[in-house]
């Protein structure tokens, strides 16, 4: 199934735009999930809000 790579995927995007931006200050992982989310695929943006749920359980 396409869900495995496209998981990884987001997870890459995630990682991509924090290297792109490095957040100062820190952005809180909410808006960060937005951004992604709003030029992804479905699955992609899946991937990217539990990224954030974990960011967000570990204080991010």
């Amino acid at each position: 199934s396409a869900i495995v790579p496209d998981f990884v995927a987001g997870l890459g995007d995630v990682g991509d735009a924090l290297a792109v931006r490095p957040l100062d200050p820190p952005l809180p992982a909410w808006t960060l999930f937005l951004g992604t989310a709003v030029h992804t695929t479905p699955s992609r943006a899946a991937a990217a809000f539990m990224a954030m749920l974990r960011a967000v359980r570990r204080g991010g």
